[in-house]
């Protein structure tokens, strides 16, 4: 419980952050992350084994996310905290509902800037690039701006720790 009130606070502290200035600091990532630690070593609400392998789970998903232009590096960092406070096991639903929650945050700035056409031509060609020529080219969106991870991020963490008690 009181890990997952301070996942609550930094999950908090990345959204004012990403959203006034598009970025989750390294500095942020590092406190955040050995406060994490420091916060199941003290509580023990997850096992050793749990918290390794779902920061090393959050790494690799991140590395995986940020290498292919989904999310930005400050957020992939971010996961880490989020993979050391959940454990393995929780931490792959809460990246789930996080997916999700940037799909609907994305079809809500497709339906609200109404440029549907540009947008999927711009991924068709993308996509049609990287099926005909084999060969990997990271996905760079127009405007990076306009959508900060960090919020579908929060959202994910809370939905995970609220269908807990459902």
């Amino acid at each position: 419980m009181v890990s997952h009130i301070l996942l609550a606070v930094l999950c908090g502290l990345a959204v004012i952050q990403d959203v006034t200035t598009r970025k989750i600091r390294n500095l942020f990532n590092i406190v955040a992350a050995i406060a994490a630690f420091v916060c199941v070593l003290v509580t023990k609400e997850n096992t050793w084994s749990q918290v390794l392998l779902g920061f090393l789970a959050a790494f690799l998903s991140g590395f995986f996310l940020w290498k292919m232009g989904a999310i930005k590096a400050g957020d992939a960092k971010f996961l880490w905290t989020v993979g050391i406070i959940k454990g393995v096991s929780a931490y792959w639903w809460t990246l789930a509902y996080t997916l999700v929650a940037g799909g609907i945050m994305a079809l809500g700035i497709l339906l609200w800037k109404r440029d549907y056409k540009k947008r999927y031509q711009r991924l068709w060609a993308y996509l049609k690039n990287l099926v005909f020529t084999r060969t990997y080219s990271r996905y760079e969106p127009e405007n990076p701006q306009e959508a900060p991870f960090a919020l579908p991020m929060a959202v994910g963490c809370l939905v995970e720790y609220l269908l807990r008690f459902w």
